[in-house]
């Protein structure tokens, strides 16, 4: 089951970067912020990277899942799949509830919120999966992660060129 869901997943990193045109890395708090919190573009890119980071590393854990996949390692990488996930998910959280003053900035905020929701909700499946140990819905979750995946690259990537 390799697949190129890593690679994606570093290229959404590096464009994750580039969202605010700066590039220092950023740490994700999984602490919570009320709905419609008021944050700075540095906590934005924080936690945009920090999101970036999770995916990445969830990615390559299903990406060094063996060919052929069997169903213990696909059981065995479920219990490493719960950090990044898990760090997804706040991320996604603080993404959703956050809000920025510059309208700019705001736009491009929604846009990666919406797309950054897919890659989690495809994480939490592939997951689910694998603790399962059903290796055909973690074959077709993969391909949705890695649908996913690329969609957020395409729309980080003209932020990224900006």
């Amino acid at each position: 089951m390799r697949m190129k869901v890593a690679t994606i997943a570093c290229a959404v990193i590096a464009c994750s970067g580039a969202i605010l045109g700066c590039g220092g890395p950023g740490s994700i708090s999984t602490g919570t912020i009320e709905v419609g919190t008021r944050v700075q573009p540095e906590q934005y890119l924080a936690d945009t990277r920090g999101a970036a980071d999770a995916v990445a590393r969830f990615a390559a854990i299903v990406n060094a899942l063996p060919k052929p996949l069997t169903q213990a390692a696909l059981v065995g990488a479920a219990a490493e799949m719960v950090d990044p996930l898990t760090r997804a998910q706040a991320a996604q959280t603080r993404l959703d509830a956050m809000r920025l003053e510059d309208q700019r900035l705001e736009s491009q905020r929604v846009r990666v919120r919406v797309a950054s929701a897919a890659v989690v909700q495809a994480m939490v499946a592939m997951r689910a999966a694998a603790a399962k140990g059903d290796m055909a819905a973690a074959k077709a979750t993969a391909a949705q992660l890695q649908t996913s995946i690329a969609a957020l690259r395409a729309l980080t990537e003209p932020i990224a060129s900006q």
